[in-house]
């Protein structure tokens, strides 16, 4: 038996991965793209990644100031 944690990243991946095969029509075991698309493709994920990170923390700062 998994951990609810372990249980729920299992849940969002495969979720994600069918929804990618929805939208695209293929999975990543696709050979279509070399290795400098798969970097931009990283760092755009790692770049939104960083976009959401900073808007989570500008809230999560101005609640902290309203509640003093």
């Amino acid at each position: 038996m998994r951990d609810l944690i372990t249980s729920r990243i299992i849940e969002l991946i495969e979720t994600r991965a069918d929804k990618g095969l929805q939208t695209y029509g293929v999975t990543m075991d696709r050979d279509d793209l070399d290795l400098d698309a798969w970097f931009d493709h990283a760092i755009e994920e790692a770049l939104d990644l960083a976009i959401y990170l900073m808007k989570i923390k500008t809230i999560a700062n101005e609640n902290n100031a309203q509640s003093r």
